[in-house]
């Protein structure tokens, strides 16, 4: 194109690539434009369902996946538009467990679905083991909850557990 001094603005366009705007400034001699065109990126939309074990939905989950946080509706939903790849995510919500995960994303939309497992309040349990005079009994062992414990030089062991009842069993030899 011959054109005379002047400041001319372009915009460069070819389908399945991001279009390119610029400007170009003509000044008494020829000018030659370098333009790269960008792929363009292809959307899908990843949609996540967050539940608890007996499938209620959650509302307020946070889940953070390439770069941005999101947050699941009353629904337990929540979406984000990627491109194609393999993306990591963290499912977040007070009292629940942390959950994460993966999803690739290949030419389709994606509905992944997150079941958060309420979190365990744990408690100390202390054991005091004596004799019958009441002096502390070091080395006393205790099974209880599949965990066995030793108690220390004041008699004492503990073991941090959830609600429930247990049995337990001390044997000093």
């Amino acid at each position: 194109i011959d054109l005379g001094d002047g400041t001319y603005s372009y915009t460069v366009v070819k389908a399945g690539y991001e279009s390119a705007s610029g400007s170009v400034t003509v000044n008494g001699a020829a000018q030659s434009v370098s333009v790269m065109l960008t792929e363009q990126t292809i959307l899908y939309t990843v949609t996540f369902t967050v539940t608890d074990e007996s499938s209620t939905t959650l509302e307020g989950a946070m889940i953070d996946i390439a770069g941005s946080s999101l947050s699941t509706d009353a629904s337990g939903m929540a979406s984000i538009d990627l491109g194609d790849g393999t993306y990591s995510y963290t499912v977040v919500k007070a009292g629940y467990e942390t959950a994460s995960g993966s999803v690739t994303v290949n030419g389709a939309a994606q509905s992944i679905s997150v079941m958060l497992t309420e979190q365990t309040m744990l408690y100390s349990v202390t054991f005091t083991v004596t004799d019958e005079s009441s002096t502390a009994l070091e080395g006393a062992m205790i099974d209880i909850a599949g965990s066995s414990l030793s108690t220390d030089g004041s008699g004492m062991a503990s073991i941090d557990l959830g609600d429930g009842t247990y049995s337990y069993t001390v044997v000093k030899a």
